[in-house]
């Protein structure tokens, strides 16, 4: 898996200053995995943003911002049979499972209205 992380960013991915790549559970589900061997999940997520200057107006350069975002979460819970008949010190429960798909666009304008107007500089963040 390393050889094929570092063929993409050496030679598929163009040349940028900084690039993170993340691979991670978060912390609540790494506590459930450790604590509970019974219950398994699955996580997907696949995020890609873009930006830049499309051109160059009278009061500045127009700016944008475009992005893509998917997400799925499966998992599920399976309980032995002394936890599902309620003869354990926690509380009883019985077999659960779910999941969900989202996907997300985003599309952001950066519009230059006002250059060197009075009181132009307050509009500023």
């Amino acid at each position: 898996m390393a050889e094929t992380a570092a063929l993409l960013s050496d030679e598929v991915f163009p040349a940028v200053p900084i690039r993170q790549w993340v691979i991670s559970f978060p912390f609540p589900l790494r506590y459930l995995f450790a604590a509970h061997p019974q219950a398994m999940g699955k996580v997907l997520g696949i995020v890609a943003n873009f930006s830049g200057s499309l051109f160059t107006l009278p009061a500045g350069e127009l700016g944008f911002a475009v992005g893509y975002e998917h997400r799925e979460q499966d998992g599920f819970f399976q309980p032995d049979a002394v936890v599902v008949a309620g003869e354990s010190a926690g509380v009883p429960s019985s077999a659960t499972s779910g999941g969900y798909d989202v996907d997300e666009f985003f599309l952001e304008l950066n519009i230059p209205i006002l250059a060197e107007a009075p009181f132009a500089n307050l509009l500023a963040p």
